[in-house]
């Protein structure tokens, strides 16, 4: 059995409305070519996971959690 690779991705956000902008914000993993799909998330503005591929090995797949941070000050 092949484990996937795992990386996670910190999304900053500054100002507006934390709700509505994360979704917005971290939807450019969802568009790249190398992802294979977007695993469901209970809460999206907590963390979204996404499934993609490797470019030098595409049967290795990459687990990849963004996690969105608020700033404040």
């Amino acid at each position: 059995m092949v484990w996937p690779d795992k990386a996670a991705l910190l999304g900053f956000v500054r100002g507006g409305n934390f709700t509505d902008e994360v979704p917005k914000d971290f939807e450019a993993p969802a568009e790249h070519p190398q992802c294979q799909r977007r695993v469901a998330s209970v809460d999206p503005t907590r963390r979204s996971d996404f499934m993609s591929t490797r470019t030098d090995d595409p049967d290795r797949a990459i687990h990849l959690a963004l996690l969105p941070f608020r700033l404040t000050g």
